[in-house]
């Protein structure tokens, strides 16, 4: 078992007294398991929410249905804590509203996260880590300020929604919906879930010493507006927000397998995340860090708060209508709900506050500095590629890199040297290609920007 602070209750009733089950694993063995993450993906990713897109109808019903599973579990509105005016807590009291204004379907269309609370038992005690580094000689550690600190515990529920004209009576793929199962109705089951193990632990008076606030991001799609939203608009102070764990896109791929990114952001959080892998065994990819700009852990770490992505990995429906509930992997779903759920007890749970450092993000998207994402069918149509051939779609380009110069966000890139880039994972034949790529190697690579082609004349 790992290290974790927890309470443990005693039978006293037999004659020979012995520790009962871990409160914590009995939390997570009722709440968190692959048959109940089935049944809210496969609610999340149905019919009933068409996609779930910012400022659309799906969106706002899927946030109402949000919003009262946090209040079943027990958690305080985080926008109106106790309830509203009439001293009720509703469900529309979890909603924290504002309007989506950048880009996309989300557009100027009014929107919201929804947040929940579960309070904890006061502040823990002791210096607040500064990267890691004792006070200088001579001067006290910074003493934090009153209030109860807390842990966010996160994932967005939006995705792309109806695009064009929805006809129920085809088939998923073919009746106008972006289901947006893996992205992001994985990572909301698995934060729900682990919500709601938090929340059964609340109810059974086992409450962590830090507060831990759980949000449902709308607009990430558009621009990870919701988590910018909630960090100008924290229902706790920045200032007392130690730590932020997200999970993103977490049912495809091996079932014990996942990527991490964040983790060297604070040498304690990654310890704790560590700790947890010795009872959760995934086998864990650490990439470069490209995808940590891309997911709503990105708007806490600007705000220098420590944060942990976990990621099941990126597969070709990513973006496109064959994202499907009936694709999911529940039981991977479920066990990162468990990993994420242990990391937030023990963040929420240990007295040292974690310290923050700033990630190198040097080398990032390897030596050209881009970030790719695969194609949508819709965005190669136009490229017209031939058979079992693909692109990939530059989603940042980082400074220093030998990309810099050539390309810009947007750009689909569909031949390297001649070369190209495999239907089944193009994202994967890109890296290879990077990778394979030595000092003094020109490469030819071709995309298209808009409706122009275009060619890139690299020198490594």
């Amino acid at each position: 078992m790992h290290p974790r602070v927890a309470v443990l209750a005693f039978v006293s009733l037999l004659p020979a007294a012995a520790p009962a089950a871990d409160p914590v694993d009995a939390a997570a063995a009722k709440e968190i398991t692959a048959t109940e993450a089935k049944k809210v993906g496969m609610l999340l990713a149905g019919p009933k929410f068409l996609g779930r897109g910012t400022g659309q109808k799906g969106n706002d019903d899927a946030a109402l249905w949000l919003a009262g599973q946090l209040r079943e579990a027990g958690f305080d509105a985080g926008p109106a804590p106790g309830g509203g005016a009439d001293g009720k807590l509703d469900d529309a009291d979890f909603l924290q509203k504002f309007t989506a204004t950048r880009g996309g379907g989300g557009g100027g269309a009014p929107t919201q996260n929804v947040v929940g609370v579960l309070r904890g038992t006061g502040r823990a005690r002791g210096a607040v880590a500064t990267g890691g580094e004792p006070p200088p000689p001579g001067e006290a550690a910074p003493v934090p300020p009153e209030g109860p600190e807390a842990v966010v515990l996160g994932a967005h529920f939006d995705h792309l929604g109806v695009q064009g004209k929805h006809d129920p009576k085809k088939p998923p793929k073919k009746s106008g919906v972006f289901w947006g199962a893996d992205d992001n109705a994985s990572g909301t089951t698995g934060t729900l879930l682990a919500a709601r193990a938090l929340g059964r632990l609340h109810r059974e008076g086992v409450r962590t010493r830090r507060s831990v606030v759980v949000c449902f991001f709308s607009g990430e799609e558009v621009g990870l507006l919701g988590s910018k939203h909630y960090v100008g608009n924290p229902v706790v102070p920045l200032a007392d927000t130690v730590a932020m764990v997200n999970l993103d896109m977490v049912g495809r791929n091996a079932t014990n397998q996942m990527e991490v990114y964040g983790n060297t952001s604070s040498p304690e959080l990654d310890a704790w995340h560590q700790a947890v892998l010795e009872e959760t065994k995934f086998k864990c990819a650490y990439p470069s860090p490209e995808l940590l700009m891309r997911s709503d852990q990105w708007s806490f770490y600007e705000a220098g708060i420590p944060v942990l992505f976990l990621h099941g990995g990126l597969h070709k429906d990513y973006h496109t209508v064959r994202d499907v509930p009936e694709a999911l992997n529940y039981a991977k779903v479920a066990l990162v709900a468990r990993h994420a759920f242990e990391v937030v007890w023990l963040a929420a749970e240990d007295p040292k506050r974690p310290s923050f450092r700033k990630i190198d993000m040097k080398g990032a998207g390897g030596a050209l500095g881009l970030a790719v994402d695969p194609c949508t069918p819709e965005e190669e149509e136009p490229l017209d590629l031939d058979a079992g051939q693909s692109a990939v779609k530059v989603t940042a380009v980082f400074a220093g890199g030998l990309g810099e110069k050539f390309f810009e966000v947007g750009d689909l890139v569909y031949l390297w040297n001649g070369f190209p880039l495999a239907e089944d994972d193009p994202v994967a034949r890109w890296g290879a290609f990077v990778q394979a790529a030595r000092k003094g190697d020109r490469v030819t690579i071709r995309y298209v920007r808009g409706k122009e082609r275009k060619a890139a004349l690299v020198q490594f």
